[in-house]
């Protein structure tokens, strides 16, 4: 029973100093007076430190199935969970109506997927995926500031030095590593006594408890009426998490199964990214009925994968 609390702690403390490192993080780049469509961009690297941390943790301790769950499975509940119901309880979100990026940006998040297909993700895979990851990057960041020209028209944060925000950072990041590292230990004793897959505990249980920091950043920006923000947060947030699969199975290849849970995880990803992609394109707008839409699917996907793991 320890254990489960020791768990629940663990996630409060990740949740607490990633929103830490965040907050500061977001002091230290509005100095430099960035458009929000960069803002979000950072944010995103950010937010996703606890997966970073986890991922790492979990290739070193011979666990790579729950890095690859937890941060594919991410995915579904950045576009799913968070975006959805932000939509649905808060507004509307004005999208420049291009179909080209959010079809590349889509490709590049079922890469992953696609090349773990024979049930493993090697260094070579690794290094394609970071490659696709660095290339949107740049392509993503050479589009915003040829189309779009934001800046911010008050502050976003709150006042204060940017020496003191900078150690905050690493005070936050430091925090989030070592409590990453221990949650990975108390999660393979739990795994080990109740033979749950990895992979289905990543991409389900995992994929939320990371996501806490897009959660807290995500619904801050709609209140602060900066809806623009936590669009471009999401997706930077989204395609970070295969960049640093990318790196992790680099460092250390992964192996996991190719199993019902898999392709139920694929299927729903596929399934969420071309409704996003239309619904991003027709209109120019995200409204509550794609949030309710967007998060029905994700409810759908852990039906499945719980009834998936009950057979």
């Amino acid at each position: 029973m320890f254990d489960y609390f020791l768990i629940l702690f663990l996630f409060a403390v990740l949740c607490v100093y990633a929103d830490l490192a965040v907050k500061n993080i977001k002091i230290v780049a509005s100095r430099l007076g960035l458009s929000l469509f960069s803002l979000g961009v950072i944010l995103g690297l950010a937010t996703s430190l606890p997966e970073f941390a986890l991922g790492l943790s979990a290739s070193f301790r011979n666990a790579s199935d729950i890095s690859v769950g937890n941060l594919l499975g991410g995915v579904l509940v950045i576009f799913g969970l968070i975006l959805g119901l932000s939509l649905v309880i808060n507004r509307r979100v004005a999208t420049d109506g291009q179909i080209r990026s959010i079809v590349l940006i889509a490709g590049a998040l079922l890469l992953p997927l696609v090349l773990g297909l024979d049930g493993r993700l090697g260094n070579a895979d690794g290094l394609l995926i970071m490659a696709v990851y660095l290339l949107l990057l740049f392509y993503l960041f050479y589009y915003n500031s040829r189309e779009h020209n934001y800046h911010f028209a008050s502050p976003l944060v709150d006042s204060g030095g940017a020496g003191k925000a900078i150690l905050y950072a690493i005070i936050g990041v430091l925090t989030v590593i070592v409590s990453s590292n221990w949650l990975m230990a108390t999660s393979i004793r739990i795994l080990d006594r109740w033979q749950l897959s990895g992979f289905f505990v990543g991409m389900v249980f995992f994929a939320i408890g990371t996501n806490l920091p897009e959660i807290i950043i995500s619904l801050n920006s709609f209140r602060r009426k900066a809806a623009e923000l936590s669009l471009s947060h999401l997706i930077s947030s989204s395609i970070a998490n295969t960049g640093i699969l990318g790196l992790v199975v680099f460092i250390r290849p992964a192996h996991f199964l190719v199993d019902q849970g898999y392709w139920i995880l694929f299927t729903s990803l596929f399934v969420i990214l071309a409704l996003f992609t239309v619904f991003y394109h027709t209109g120019k707008k995200l409204g509550r009925w794609e949030g309710a839409i967007l998060a029905t699917v994700y409810l759908l996907f852990i039906i499945l994968s719980w009834v998936g793991i009950q057979v």
